[in-house]
């Protein structure tokens, strides 16, 4: 009997026949009605034979012109039995609303927010339910299939009048236009409306703007805590420290140690960490949405997008879930040939992090190096698809091209090139004693937290969990290869820099090993339903020439069902999760980035740390900010 099988069984005897299975391609799931589901996800979670470990992603769907409207689907791994299980359920009422699983699981915390924040979906009992991504003043959930595509208003306080008068297609510029052509059918709207001086007099924000922290997130560090251990402040004179309270600073969104445009609320006692509140969202870009209004194939570059630091990754994981629907596998050379780009994207990820992160508490020499060996897995990449970064050279069914000939002689010749490069930048950190003072010891994160808060990859790895999906839940030809999983137990900042150290080394083993297997053959699989044929065909062919028209312009058709894919990345599990209704276009198109989910347990690290710390710590965080605002 299988896990899935055994899943079932036991979620049947405990809440009836009546609950329907759903089997697409291995990917088994539940449809349970709302009021039971915290019930299951903890039979899930606590079950020992079952033994769920974490909840790695929440989501929901939009079915327009049904009711229930809201379906949220669940995604549970249970690490010890390797396996994977989806829970399903129906937001009722008016506004829908589902329990939270926040008491059950803490580290559903940011999944439901966003899933609140994209869908309007509320979760009962949730001890912060309030936007995400989004403005806390905006009126709309973006990803319901009745908003818009495109429109959105980047209004400010000291423009958005003449934006909304400018933009006469937006809803409130068609507000403000009614209302003018009532009061003076002759006045001029849209663009050739003339600037009126006199709007700030006139504009507010749909709530009363407070300045400070409010401004953007609509709360006080003193009003709600993001996540439990941050629920009772730390008293000021608990601290040894001559300051008799605490100042509130930000850290971001433009500081250079964020990788990205993140903000970090902090509250100080001196130079002591009281809390810390993560405030993401500014870089928002509606990738989700995006993709779901393009065919499969044309949504394919908008993931290279997401993660730019490791776009293979990304690639390979939105095309795996595809490939899921349809029930198909990647021929064996492209198989093999995409372990061998997708540990050279994750050498140039790690060396990414590890230079920026070294330059950000001042070593500036392991930054030139590191990034000069990033830029020749560049050069390759161009080699081998003509673009350097976004190269979208893993599709549904296998490869963009074939492999270029020279390709495995200049593989090789990075591969023997890297270890001694590897060798002198861990010497010159490692042997300096001021890396040392702000690495070891400092935002530890222990094993206990790793599985509740769902943090994953080389966070996790450096906190003592042993698990590495490329291993223990193998995709691609990856069991067929041998090599380690770098583990540490410390969980500090100095764990993770040398756990990513170790990692490159692997993936050199894991890339030679690959290179040596890539056997002959197609790239791109035979089945004509995914794959356009051959160029010398279509010359002589019209039924081909009119299938090769049809695949571009059209796209293939998935068959209804859903499906989640997740990989190995260089920040821990990415995901992505697809419901298809027979078209060519994915219905629901979800990313389950793995340093969204981590990034909630970043307050468990710098509390009761030096401001110093902080920095070091977001380093070693490697946030790459277009995985966490898609």
């Amino acid at each position: 009997m299988s896990h899935a099988d055994l899943t079932f069984d036991k979620l049947r005897a405990q809440f009836g026949d009546g609950l329907q299975r759903e089997d697409n391609h291995g990917h088994v799931s539940i449809l349970v009605p709302t009021e039971q589901i915290v019930a299951a996800a903890k039979l899930l979670l606590t079950d020992p034979e079952l033994a769920y470990t974490q909840v790695v992603d929440i989501t929901a769907v939009d079915w327009w012109g049904r009711s229930p409207r809201f379906e949220v689907v669940y995604q549970f791994l249970s690490h010890p039995n390797h396996a994977r299980f989806s829970l399903r359920t129906y937001a009722q009422g008016d506004p829908p609303t589902v329990p939270s699983l926040t008491s059950v699981f803490p580290g559903a915390n940011w999944f439901e927010r966003e899933t609140y924040d994209m869908f309007g979906v509320r979760f009962e009992g949730h001890p912060d339910l309030r936007r995400i991504l989004m403005p806390h003043n905006f009126n709309d959930h973006p990803l319901r299939r009745d908003f818009p595509l495109g429109y959105e208003e980047v209004a400010f306080s000291h423009n958005a009048h003449e934006i909304h008068k400018r933009k006469s297609f937006t809803p409130q510029g068609l507000a403000l236009a009614a209302e003018a052509k009532q009061q003076n059918p002759d006045i001029l709207i849209g663009a050739q409306s003339v600037s009126d001086p006199d709007y700030k007099a006139r504009w507010s924000q749909p709530i009363e703007p407070t300045g400070g922290i409010r401004q953007h997130t609509g709360v006080a560090l003193e009003d709600v805590a993001t996540i439990g251990p941050m629920a009772e402040p730390t008293p000021s004179e608990d601290l040894d420290d001559p300051f008799s309270g605490t100042m509130v600073m930000n850290i971001g969104p433009h500081h250079p140690a964020t990788h990205g445009v993140l903000r970090l609320v902090t509250e100080l006692n001196g130079e002591r960490i009281v809390r810390v509140m993560p405030d993401i969202g500014f870089l928002h870009t509606g990738i989700e949405k995006t993709m779901e209004s393009k065919s499969y194939l044309k949504a394919l570059p908008c993931t290279d997008r997401t993660g730019y630091a490791s776009p293979l990754h990304c690639n390979m994981a939105f095309s795996g879930c595809i490939e899921r629907l349809l029930g198909l596998d990647a021929p064996p050379k492209a198989q093999w040939a995409r372990v061998v780009l997708l540990e050279l994207d994750r050498i140039s990820s790690h060396l990414l992090c590890i230079g920026s992160a070294s330059l950000d508490m001042g070593a500036s020499s392991p930054f030139l190096w590191a990034v000069d060996d990033r830029e020749q897995v560049y050069d390759i990449m161009e080699f081998t698809s003509g673009a350097r970064m976004m190269t979208s050279f893993i599709r549904p069914g296998g490869l963009a091209y074939d492999l270029p000939q020279g390709f495995d002689r200049v593989v090789r010749r990075y591969l023997d090139y890297l270890p001694s490069r590897l060798d002198m930048i861990e010497e010159v950190l490692v042997g300096n004693p001021i890396f040392l003072d702000r690495t070891q010891n400092v935002g530890v994160l222990t094993k206990a937290d790793v599985l509740p808060y769902n943090v994953s990859g080389p966070h996790a790895r450096a906190s003592g969990i042993d698990w590495d999906l490329r291993r223990d839940m193998p995709y691609l030809i990856y069991d067929q290869l041998k090599f380690d999983v770098p583990v540490r137990t410390t969980g500090d900042v100095y764990a993770r820099f040398m756990i990513r150290f170790a990692e490159m080394r692997e993936s050199l083993k894991i890339a030679r090993q690959a290179l040596d297997g890539i056997p002959a053959g197609r790239w791109m699989t035979a089945d004509r339903k995914v794959a356009p044929p051959p160029k010398e065909e279509i010359a002589i062919s019209m039924e081909s020439l009119i299938h090769h028209f049809k695949i571009w312009t059209e796209g293939f058709r998935t068959p209804p069902g859903q499906a989640y894919f997740a990989i190995e990345s260089p920040r821990g599990e990415m995901g992505f999760f697809m419901t298809s209704d027979g078209s060519a276009k994915p219905y629901r198109c979800h990313e389950r980035s793995g340093v969204f989910a981590s990034l909630q347990a970043m307050p468990l690290v710098c509390k009761d740390g030096l401001i110093s710390d902080l920095i070091a710590i977001i380093a070693s965080w490697d946030p790459i900010l277009g995985e966490i605002d898609r």
